[in-house]
């Protein structure tokens, strides 16, 4: 029978491998797309916690009602450093070459350009 001949092993073999090499070869085209995502996604995680922080901070600066355990110049000061600290994330997220994150957004995703420049948006 056609199932026990060498012919269809060797055949069968060398599809197998083809199949193997195809699927570590085609995904590797998106591997610099993907290669900064774990920090990119991290820091863009922290930006959102650093603007809920400097939210917080301005709000205590505006009301300074006495009420708050901490001295308006120690929440403008930390205010000051987490805006520092804020505009580099951004800068990392958007552009690169800072904080483990080789090329930003900007310079890689054409959908991220158009989402964030695009007029009307």
């Amino acid at each position: 029978p056609w199932h026990s001949l060498g012919l269809t092993w060797a055949i069968a073999t060398c599809t197998l491998i083809g199949i193997c090499i195809f699927s570590i070869v085609y995904p590797m085209r998106i591997l610099p797309d993907i290669a900064d995502m774990a920090p990119m996604v991290d820091h863009g995680g922290r930006r959102a916690y650093l603007v809920q922080s400097c939210v917080f901070l301005a709000r205590e600066l505006i009301i300074a009602d006495g009420f708050s355990r901490v001295k308006p110049e120690d929440n403008a000061r930390q205010l000051e450093m987490l805006l520092d600290i804020l505009q580099r994330e951004h800068e990392a997220v958007r552009l690169g070459d800072d904080l483990g994150i080789a090329v930003g957004a900007d310079l890689r995703f054409e959908s991220h350009n158009q989402v964030m420049y695009e007029p009307g948006c």
